[in-house]
């Protein structure tokens, strides 16, 4: 008999049917890293992360890797996993649904930010790749996102990146664009948490105060900061004043690790 059988109640919301399998996973004893080493899949953590997060929902195509995250949670019985199965389609039905009578899905040309990150498919593994890469040993030096103009690289930064960087591994983001003014742009990102930590008094501009800041915010509570420079190219594009290109780049030096850009 299977130790861990299905709620007899059905899950309403994608976060009740994470927070159901997050509770197999802890009653197994096994964090996200492990579960994805005892599938096979160890390089899939992220997108196996973000089951258990609640930030997607498995696709058809992986649904041979839910049954192994499930066998391996302890839902061993084949009618449990299937009726775990029955579960996964009703909702993703209901979302199709609700996206239906809401808005579209389809950005077009308009890039994805965070709050569309259940809209964005198809780049798990290039994700996967990014977020490995900032979570690795020795990445403790700015990490960059390179490709062609067009490709891409925001939306994966933005709705990809940050998202299982927030949601499985408790980061705090901090995003900005350097646009004409980098320092002010990194200062307002900077202010947004600071403020939400009910800290006072103004932010700094000048470089080594800023790298402060963030450092006070990443060492207070065990926050995990990471400040993303999206756009980086506007440093030299937009930015006229070469003194102020050489402070920002100066204050990202002295962050600390991990920085994306």
């Amino acid at each position: 008999m299977d130790p861990t059988p299905f709620q007899p109640q059905p899950p309403l919301s994608r976060g009740e049917f994470a927070a159901e399998l997050t509770r197999l996973r802890e009653k197994a004893d096994l964090t996200v890293r492990a579960v994805a080493a005892r599938v096979g899949a160890p390089g899939a953590h992220s997108t196996i992360g973000g089951w258990f997060a609640g930030q997607n929902l498995p696709s058809i195509g992986s649904l041979p890797l839910f049954r192994r995250v499930l066998h391996v949670c302890g839902v061993t019985d084949a009618a449990e996993i299937e009726r775990w199965l029955e579960r996964l389609a009703e909702l993703r039905r209901s979302r199709v649904l609700r996206v239906a009578g809401g808005a579209s899905p389809y950005r077009g040309l308009a890039g994805f930010e965070e709050r569309h990150a259940d809209w964005f498919f198809g780049r798990e593994r290039l994700r996967a790749v990014v977020v490995d890469r900032i979570l690795s040993e020795g990445a403790g030096v700015p990490q960059l996102l390179v490709g062609a103009s067009g490709s891409g690289k925001s939306s994966l930064l933005r709705a990809g990146v940050l998202p299982a960087l927030r949601g499985e591994h408790g980061f705090t983001p901090l995003l900005l664009v350097p646009g004409r003014d980098p320092m002010r742009a990194l200062a307002s990102a900077v202010s947004v948490e600071w403020e939400a930590r009910r800290e006072s008094g103004d932010i700094a501009h000048e470089p080594l105060a800023l790298a402060a800041c963030v450092k006070s915010l990443a060492e207070r509570d065990g926050v995990r900061v990471l400040v993303a420079v999206d756009q980086l190219e506007e440093v030299f594009t937009a930015c006229p004043d070469p003194a102020e290109r050489e402070r920002f780049l100066r204050c990202l030096a002295a962050l600390p690790p991990p920085t994306c850009a």
